[in-house]
């Protein structure tokens, strides 16, 4: 699987280039360092295991021990690379992967923990992301994509930039608070889930015997998990019509910790809102439009969901076809999106009928989502992980006696290093944020949806 005929000299040589990496600023200079050190399989090996994201080593709380007084060691090499292997596959798990990650780092030197603890973090801190690798190595990094969308800002529909990126014909759907997933299903029964980033996900057991005994094989099916609780909680809202926006993030909290957690036969909805075609999938070429995969969801799996013992699947319904030239549509669109917020639901997605499916973020596929603005003040900083350390990644401001993190936003990125330096310039400061809804937090607390950083009140 990896070379382990190697000389200490090579290791010594891969982590000199990863230091190169992280001193170098330019993109074109770090892909020439890329290529000086093509050759070298430990250099290479450590990159993959950095950026793969099929590779998740589940190793919350990395532990800090002092590094030996030694040499760099090949047996230290080999044993780590076979170490992220056995924790990847779960094989080493809780206090034993704990013990094991604390047993090895006591062996390494200075050099070894730092490159090593980084690559089991997953977070290099060398300045580039895993396009510039393939780009130069060839693919070397698998990457697993799926359809993603832009958004929208005028939630009104009336401003000319924002109707001339419609697509020509278009139909809705509500969108869903969940987590997204993938089921395929193989020409041999096979069943598997991924998230969107092809993580392998268990313990579905019941919604992989309905994929499997009642959905065509040859599929991928690409939809929304979400809290068995959410479609009676906004049944609710339907029924008593409010008129006001609500939100509650910890169905969506729920959905989320169910993919991730150690149980088996969990319960949950996958929401189905389209079909691609494994051949297509896998080539990641597109030949079915939109219209085509949707009349396939609601002729075929549809039926199949009504008529069957069901309870894991669903089919999202969707609108009839509106034109992006009618302004009678444009302002049936928008009342509807502001009657799946008074239900419960997180907005609205405009789909092209006309195009096929994109491995990337496309503007045939948009989403319009309400966003509010509070005030509010920060009361500290903290740091930015990964590529952006020495940063700013969050404000910490106030907001109803609670603590909560707000993302920069729109600080730029001198601004984020400034005040991470230098806090003063920012604490203590009212600001403007901008967020999607108010919701309920897992603890019972007042937070934002999304809340971003806007702008400082000077006026305030």
């Amino acid at each position: 699987m990896f070379n382990t005929n190697i000389q200490v000299g090579e290791i010594r040589e891969a982590f000199f280039a990863l230091n190169c990496l992280e001193n170098e600023t330019s993109t074109n200079g770090k892909m020439a360092i890329l290529e000086k050190y093509k050759n070298n399989s430990v250099f290479k090996t450590l990159l993959f295991y950095a950026f793969n994201s099929f590779k998740q080593y589940y190793i919350k709380t990395i532990p800090e021990v002092e590094p030996a007084i030694r040499d760099i060691t090949t047996d230290n090499y080999i044993f780590f690379i076979n170490m992220l292997e056995r924790l990847a596959a779960r094989e080493l798990s809780g206090n034993e992967a704990r013990d094991v990650v604390n047993d090895f780092l006591k062996r390494c030197n200075e050099i070894e923990q730092l490159w090593y603890v980084r690559v089991l973090k997953r977070s290099m801190e060398i300045g580039i992301a895993e396009k510039v690798i393939n780009k130069v190595y060839n693919n070397y990094i698998p990457v697993y994509d799926v359809q993603l969308a832009q958004s929208i800002k005028d939630i009104t529909l009336t401003d000319v930039a924002t109707i001339k990126k419609l697509p020509e014909r278009f139909v809705i759907q509500y969108k869903i608070d969940g987590y997204r997933l993938n089921v395929h299903k193989l020409y041999n029964g096979q069943v598997m889930i991924r998230t969107r980033n092809g993580l392998p996900v268990y313990g579905y057991t019941r919604l992989e015997d309905e994929v499997r005994a009642y959905l065509p094989a040859g599929y991928v099916y690409d939809g929304e998990m979400v809290s068995m609780k959410l479609f009676a909680w906004i049944e609710q809202n339907m029924l008593q019509d409010k008129g006001q926006k609500i939100a509650d993030r910890s169905l969506f909290v729920e959905a989320v910790s169910k993919c991730f957690s150690h149980e088996v036969d969990k319960e949950g909805i996958f929401n189905i809102f389209d079909m691609i075609p494994l051949e297509e999938w896998n080539a990641q070429k597109a030949i079915e439009t939109y219209e085509t995969r949707n009349g396939n969801l609601n002729s075929i799996i549809k039926p199949i969901i009504e008529e069957s013992d069901v309870t894991q699947m669903t089919v999202v319904p969707t609108s009839r076809v509106f034109y992006k030239n009618n302004p009678d549509d444009l302002a049936e669109v928008v009342r509807i999106f502001h009657k799946f917020l008074n239900w419960g639901w997180e907005g609205l997605m405009i789909k092209s009928v006309d195009a096929g499916y994109e491995w990337k973020r496309t503007k045939n596929l948009l989403k319009l989502k309400l966003m509010d603005t509070a005030d509010l003040e920060v009361l500290s900083v903290v740091e930015a992980q990964g590529l952006g350390a020495g940063s700013v990644g969050a404000l910490v401001c106030d907001y109803k006696g609670t603590k909560i993190n707000i993302g920069p936003g729109r600080l730029t990125k001198d601004e984020r290093i400034a005040f991470w330096k230098n806090p003063n310039l920012i604490v203590g400061k009212t600001i403007e944020v901008s967020y999607q809804a108010e919701s309920i937090g897992k603890n019972g607390e007042p937070v934002l949806d999304f809340g971003v950083y806007k702008d400082i009140r000077s006026d305030k």
